[in-house]
């Protein structure tokens, strides 16, 4: 089954003009880019593409020698192949350690690593897939701390705690949902709360400072900022 995540950078609604919105989110990572990256002769590659509706918008905007899409999902990498034939496609399991042959100069990964079942393994991955001198730009939601705890409230308000089948993949236990809500707010971390899986379908459990300590211990220079909802990491030199 395919989920076509252009949907959240192209439908017309009000929402979109909101600066938590898909097309605000696209528009800070276009920024970025204009900013830290000059595409002239560079490859560039999109880890975790899905559909390649951003990898398409930044290759035709930055126009890279070489430009390419990696996605775990075949239908998905299937259908950005029938639309975008001029980006090249791969398949990647960022949970299995992997000796790349190619490396690229520029790599972004968007919305993803909140998913995969081996958060270590898959940012390592990353920067394998990165040129020594190259650019790296990793994006994931703020959904710690009382961001977390509205984004959630929100959810329940919305469809109802039995439309909330967020929670359908943390391993049960009693007062489950008081005891997360109560690790927002008091700033726990909520990654205890995830088992081991291949992969995550919701965010919940997700907590990016996970990712700032294991970068740190492998003493990787990274500059990182929270907007509007998400957590921006720049890594250049590795």
């Amino acid at each position: 089954m395919v989920y076509d995540h252009s949907i959240h950078y192209t439908r017309h609604t009000l929402r979109q003009y909101l600066p938590m919105s898909g097309k605000a989110m696209l528009n800070r990572i276009l920024d970025i880019l204009r900013m830290e990256v000059n595409f002239s002769g560079k490859s560039f590659a999109d880890v975790g593409c899905s559909t390649a509706y951003i990898t398409a918008v930044i290759v035709d905007e930055f126009k890279p020698d070489i430009a390419v899409g990696m996605d775990i999902h075949q239908p998905n990498l299937e259908l950005a192949k029938q639309r975008y034939p001029h980006i090249q496609f791969q398949t990647i399991n960022l949970n299995e350690d992997s000796k790349p042959e190619t490396q690229y100069d520029v790599l972004i990964c968007t919305e993803t690593l909140e998913h995969v079942g081996e958060l270590t393994t898959a940012i390592d991955n990353l920067i394998k897939l990165k040129k020594s001198q190259g650019f790296l730009l990793i994006l994931v939601p703020d959904e710690i701390g009382w961001l977390g705890f509205l984004r959630v409230l929100w959810r329940v308000i919305r469809y109802g705690y039995n439309g909330l089948n967020c929670f359908q993949e943390i391993p049960k236990q009693k007062f489950l949902f008081l005891k997360y809500m109560w690790s927002l707010l008091t700033g726990e971390r909520v990654s205890k709360y995830r088992n081991e899986r291949s992969h995550w379908c919701t965010h919940f459990g997700f907590d990016y400072r996970d990712i700032d300590d294991y970068l740190q211990v492998k003493n990787v220079d990274f500059y990182a900022y929270n907007k509007f909802g998400n957590r921006y990491y720049i890594v250049r030199e590795t």
